[in-house]
């Protein structure tokens, strides 16, 4: 009687046993199948950064350039340059191209304009990636008309690139742009950095998704 009741008792074990290697092997295995391939996610990247080629698109913030009209993520308003697109310029892709490496760079030209601007991104490979930045940064639709319904203030601080208390971080991005993720963890976070140029800076903080209060600084 006790030998048959070990026996069970032990046939019982085995059971269980096998049903938590089997649930273990499940769980073990769905992550390799959605393990997704660096190689062809750097491919489609790129082919997403080369597919703005040739596309009339809008401008989704201000944006400054240097005396030689090139400007990157980085974000520098490069003043007394002369070089600035507005928030709402229609543009057209002449180049764009990728790298395995994650950086990225566009050629555009705005509407009405012979000179091209060039915008490369480099230093928030680790946040983002280029085809993000630059599918934030243009886009099909105008913000014109969205900017145009905000109060007075706001919309005058976001067309002439301003931050003030009171922005959403949405308005905060539309007048300036994407702080530089190299020195800001992110638009989720409530620290943002923004270059006034190599020698000045300003940290935005918000409450509850509003500017609160832009401190001036230095950079480190």
């Amino acid at each position: 009687m006790l030998r048959h009741r070990i026996a069970i008792r032990n046939l019982a074990f085995s059971c269980v046993l096998g049903i938590f290697i089997s649930a273990c092997s499940e769980q073990t295995a769905k992550p390799s199948a959605q393990r997704v391939n660096p190689v062809e996610l750097a491919k489609q990247e790129k082919a997403d950064i080369q597919a703005l080629t040739d596309q009339e698109l809008y401008l989704w913030c201000n944006m400054a350039f240097d005396g030689s009209r090139e400007a990157s993520d980085a974000n520098y308003l490069y003043p007394g340059s002369g070089n600035l697109l507005r928030v709402g310029t229609r543009v057209r892709v002449i180049h764009a191209k990728g790298s395995k490496i994650g950086r990225a760079f566009i050629e555009i030209q705005p509407e009405g304009q012979d000179q091209t601007y060039d915008i490369a991104f480099k230093f928030g490979v680790k946040r983002m990636s280029g085809s993000e930045y630059f599918h934030g940064i243009l886009r099909p639709t105008d913000p014109g008309q969205m900017i145009a319904a905000k109060s007075p203030e706001v919309a005058g601080a976001i067309r002439g690139g301003k931050l003030i208390p009171g922005l959403t971080k949405e308005e905060a991005l539309l007048a300036r742009g994407y702080p530089p993720f190299h020195r800001t963890a992110g638009i989720e976070a409530d620290d943002w950095m923004y270059y006034n140029s190599r020698e000045a800076i300003d940290m935005v903080h918000f409450v509850d998704g509003k500017i609160t209060s832009i401190e001036p600084g230095q950079p480190h």
